[in-house]
């Protein structure tokens, strides 16, 4: 339990500390572009199932990140991937 909690908290600083590096390499502002979101998470905000999520990775076009078997999501990837299907669509997430 001890040694779980502690790999829990290394892991959320070197996600952490991750996300910092990106943000002065890229010289991004701190924000949608860097925010991450889980599948779960990232499913309720674009309406799309996990299993889209998962075929739209496998197809190139959503970059996974994180570690192991988790599995994140950019918001601004996602925001992109939104714009691009009311385009196609002409819908707008409700």
């Amino acid at each position: 339990m001890i040694q779980e909690k502690g790999a829990s908290q290394v892991q959320s600083m070197l996600e952490q500390i991750l996300t910092e590096l990106r943000e002065l390499k890229g010289g991004q502002a701190a924000g949608e572009h860097t925010e991450y979101m889980t599948q779960q998470q990232a499913a309720a905000y674009t309406g799309m199932c996990r299993t889209s999520l998962y075929k739209l990775r496998k197809a190139g076009v959503l970059k996974r990140y994180g570690t192991g078997r988790k599995v994140m999501y950019l918001r601004g990837e996602l925001n992109g991937i939104m714009q691009e299907t009311e385009k196609h669509t002409g819908r707008e997430k409700s």
